[in-house]
């Protein structure tokens, strides 16, 4: 009896994969998940070399695994299994009782150093003044929530060593205690990586005195809240909705200085806008790129101020929500993403036609990065 049992479940089990197999080839495939954010597999040509060099079999595995039937709910039902088990850590991930934490692996310092270098010698070439922040990331501020036995390398240790190897010359804006003494509020998003416009305001209350302004108090901004079903980069890779949905804020200063016009260069054409925010993104999951429309090469932004003062800001996407409250100071903003750009920055901006350069990446995306070497 215990045999035939045995054989049954196998049965069973075999069948089941095999209604699965047949359901997944039939079904409609997708080019690209929205859930995972991410492109899935296409389905791969045989010939005789792909068969020969296993190459077929390979891509046909990953083809079947990314449109299997119901993918997402397999994925959603895999983590909750995990955390029952015990497990904390899914994809990267941690879990903890209030938010999805990134893991940090230790930084590839040979690559930080040059990114370094290539810093100290662009500061050093040009007469306009260099600011650098080097935002931490939830991962920085809440290391505290995760196990004690949780893998974790320590980024506060990581910006403090980044900070001591720039040049004098440039004037770091070490905002971590400012986001860690307000860890208690909503300053980080609990399914994506970035900081909220909550955060993003904290650390620009701080920089923009040391950058030579008087900040816009809080209670100057109309706090417009936009969205409420925010699930962000962390979320795709978890599928664990324990959390609930992220808040999006638009912070506006109603009776302060106005935008004129953002002109944004995608590589391809240039294409004028009259706001900062791009709220079609709202109805989409990657609710974060309604703040400047996502991230572009070069986006130049004007605005009524008379102060004079012009920032070229050199960035990765934390930039993106940190901007408003700068255009509530400058007269011209330059946004630049090194990532979207293949040769010298010189090429496509100059300094010197700025009053003030700053340097804004997150740590954990500064930590692995390989663009911003470009700027030299």
């Amino acid at each position: 009896m215990e045999k035939i049992i045995k054989r049954l479940s196998m049965l069973l089990f075999l069948g089941f994969l095999l209604t699965m197999g047949i359901i997944t080839l039939v079904s409609p495939k997708e080019e690209f998940s929205d859930v995972e954010n991410r492109t899935l597999a296409a389905k791969p040509e045989l010939s005789l070399e792909s068969y020969f060099d296993a190459s077929y079999s390979k891509g046909l595995e990953q083809f079947m695994c990314d449109h299997f039937y119901k993918r997402s709910d397999w994925i959603k039902l895999m983590t909750h299994m995990e955390l029952f088990s015990g497990k904390l850590e899914v994809n990267g991930v941690y879990i903890t009782e209030n938010r999805h934490i990134e893991r940090l692996s230790e930084p590839d310092f040979d690559v930080v150093d040059e990114t370094i270098d290539a810093i100290n010698e662009y500061a050093s070439e040009i007469s306009t003044p260099v600011y650098f922040m080097l935002a931490p990331s939830s991962a920085g501020i809440y290391a505290d929530e995760l196990d004690a036995n949780a893998p974790q390398y320590n980024q506060e240790s990581f910006i403090d060593y980044v900070y001591a190897n720039v040049d004098d010359n440039i004037r770091v804006l070490d905002i971590f205690m400012t986001l860690k003494s307000a860890d208690e509020e909503y300053i980080y998003y609990k399914n994506d990586h970035h900081w909220t416009s909550l955060g993003a305001y904290y650390a620009y209350y701080y920089a923009i005195s040391k950058l030579g302004f008087t900040p816009v108090s809080f209670s100057q901004y109309n706090i417009e809240r936009v969205s409420s079903s925010f699930y962000g980069s962390l979320y795709s890779e978890t599928l664990y909705e324990g959390f609930g949905g992220d808040y999006v804020d638009i912070f506006n200063c109603d009776s302060g200085i106005q935008v004129k016009s953002v002109s944004v260069n995608d590589g391809i054409k240039l294409k004028e806008y009259d706001s900062l925010y791009f709220r079609e993104f709202l109805e989409k999951k990657d609710k974060y790129s309604m703040f400047l429309g996502g991230n572009f090469p070069i986006v130049d932004i004007e605005t009524d101020a008379q102060s004079g003062k012009s920032l070229l800001l050199i960035k990765d996407s934390y930039a993106n929500c940190f901007v408003p409250f700068l255009t509530q100071h400058y007269s011209k903003i330059t946004v630049v993403d090194m990532r979207y750009i293949n040769i010298g920055l010189e090429n496509f901006v100059s300094a010197d036609d700025y009053s003030q350069v700053l340097l804004l990446y997150n740590a954990s995306g500064f930590a692995n990065d390989t663009d911003l070497k470009k700027i030299t």
